[in-house]
């Protein structure tokens, strides 16, 4: 289907040292999504750990749905597959997790170390299978 996935960017491009979240994303109709976080200088420092979280709408409490097992600590790119259909199987991404993307969701950057890393947050929405 053209025309069918979505790109986005969640964090522009900058240097940080602390933990964050960004802004809650309405998902309005995609099973999934991958983001792709692009660490470029400083990882060696500290280490960044994404998180995809459900945001209440009424309140704005999140909740953890999935996060990577482990913090990257490299300069270099990273997939991220949050994707129903996916099984793992050809699937080159540093972490999958084979879930619907929730309605309301934002991610969490957590971040080790506390010194500058840059980096940016890419979103690309996909549809169901």
């Amino acid at each position: 289907m053209p025309g069918s996935n979505t790109e986005f960017v969640l964090l522009q491009s900058a240097s940080r040292t602390a933990s964050l979240d960004t802004d809650v994303q309405d998902n309005a109709d995609r099973a999934g999504v991958i983001l792709t976080l692009d660490i470029t200088s400083g990882a060696a420092s500290g280490g960044l750990l994404p998180q995809l979280r459900v945001v209440n709408v009424l309140t704005g409490a999140t909740e953890l749905v999935t996060r990577a097992p482990m913090p990257v600590r490299s300069v270099g790119t990273y997939a991220y597959h949050f994707y129903p259909f996916a099984d793992g199987a050809g699937v080159r991404a540093h972490f999958y997790a084979p879930i619907f993307l929730p309605k309301s969701w934002l991610v969490t950057i957590t971040h080790e170390g506390g010194l500058p890393i840059t980096y940016s947050l890419v979103g690309h929405y996909v549809r169901g299978g």
